[in-house]
């Protein structure tokens, strides 16, 4: 019986922090990795026996030289250099903040308020991993942060300089190609500020109104290669009548009068589960990223009643997805800021979607936390896939795989969105 361990990490780079080692099957010693079945999101061990790992990203892990799938490493060099990546960037060591990627480029000129500027100096950056940072002024950092499908350039504001209201202005030059380029901005609370940007050939200006904001806030101009991904999960509230698949945090209960009914879906491409297989266990895991307390928060867990889900594009397709008719109560306890949180057992949930005549491994299984009346004041927040996909909502699944033994589990999956 072949030994699969599965690992789908969807990874499109949104939001203020680095990323962080992703959560990995333990490969044992002696597994020898088979470098020919190496492709740009995926990598397999052969334990012997006709036994195998395969570990599978949806963002690239490894970039093409020389007809070869080599390891990513975005990592600058003493140059500000990275080549190692799908991408070739230069960051500008000297002058002002910034960095081309390939043939598009982008530098920080300055912030102002329409009375002062602040000019971005010509500082020395400091090197310190996938980081450069610039300190153009007191209270004014700015990062280039490589990321394995995204580059971004962070400019972090710590205390406030200017008036509420000001801009940010950038040099721009060249062609994204196969990229775009991204703007938003995120407060210390994790809340997503709207920017306001008119861009040219040769100029883009972000303007920004903090005067609700809590600092820090960091305002990202970033390039990226285009994925779907960010829509693999998103959060609905039917009475605040809200749907974000792009938002920095998923919140599930009663945060507030208008937002009483938080519900949130996340979607895995790609589950590796045999039609037929037995379910021996299954929950999902998620990060907290805020502190939660208030109680009572009650949740029904339900899968999409779909072969093959796809993803939801608004909040009527939201409500209109039909519910596997296994459910789970869920009433989380407290939970911590950066501590992994699991699910109950929802083993049957995922059986129901396994069992459907039109299953077939290597489609997509999505989850939904549906708020159930959560008491006042009871609500808890979770990392979200835009906001780090390194912390994106985990699946997990223990699986017999049909015909096999059934005392002990010998398939395991294990799922990142």
């Amino acid at each position: 019986m072949r030994l699969i361990a599965i690992l789908i990490a969807v990874l499109v780079f949104v939001g203020c922090c680095d990323t962080p080692a992703t959560p990995t099957p333990t490969i044992p010693a002696g597994a020898v990795e088979v470098t020919h079945l190496r492709t740009a999101n995926a990598k397999t061990w052969e334990l012997g026996g006709g036994r195998f790992i395969t570990e599978a990203s949806i963002v690239p892990i490894h970039y093409r030289a020389d007809n070869q799938w080599l390891d990513i490493d975005t990592t600058f060099s003493p140059a500000g250099e990275i080549t190692a990546a799908p991408y070739h960037l230069q960051v500008y060591m000297t002058g002002t903040p910034g960095f081309q990627i390939d043939d598009y480029s982008i530098r920080l000129k300055g912030l102002t308020d329409g009375e002062r500027t602040i000019s971005a100096p010509s500082v020395k950056p400091v090197i310190n991993g996938n980081r450069i940072t610039w300190e153009i002024a007191p209270g004014v950092r700015v990062h280039a942060i490589a990321q394995n499908s995204r580059v971004k350039l962070q400019t972090e504001i710590t205390s406030k300089i200017l008036d509420d209201r000001f801009h940010l202005d950038y040099d721009v030059s060249g062609t994204l190609g196969k990229k775009e380029l991204l703007t938003r901005a995120v407060d210390a609370k994790g809340e997503v500020v709207e920017l306001e940007r008119v861009s040219t050939s040769t100029t883009l200006r972000e303007t920004i109104d903090v005067s609700t904001l809590t600092l820090p806030v960091r305002i990202d101009p970033t390039v990226e290669q285009r994925v779907a991904a960010g829509a693999d999960d998103c959060r609905r509230s039917v009475n605040g009548g809200h749907f974000d698949n792009s938002a920095t945090d998923m919140n599930i209960g009663y945060e507030s009068a208008t937002y009483c009914d938080w519900s949130t879906s996340q979607r895995w491409d790609n589950v590796s589960i045999p039609a037929g297989a037995t379910i021996d266990t299954a929950y999902v895991q998620v990060r907290c990223i805020l502190d939660g307390s208030g109680t009572t928060v009650k949740m029904t867990i339900a899968a999409d009643d779909a072969d093959d889900s796809g993803q939801i594009s608004d909040g009527a397709d939201f409500d209109g997805r039909s519910r596997t008719t296994a459910t789970v109560s869920w009433e989380p306890g407290a939970w911590s800021n950066n501590t992994n949180y699991d699910t109950p057992e929802i083993k049957t949930v995922i059986q129901e979607i396994i069992d459907r005549g039109g299953w077939a491994s290597g489609q997509a299984i999505q989850i939904f936390f549906d708020d159930n009346s959560s008491d006042s004041g009871a609500w808890r927040r979770y990392n979200s896939y835009d906001n780090n996909s390194s912390y994106g909502a985990m699946l997990h699944v223990e699986y017999t795989e049909s015909g096999g033994p059934t005392p002990t589990p010998n398939v395991q999956v294990i799922i990142i969105n």
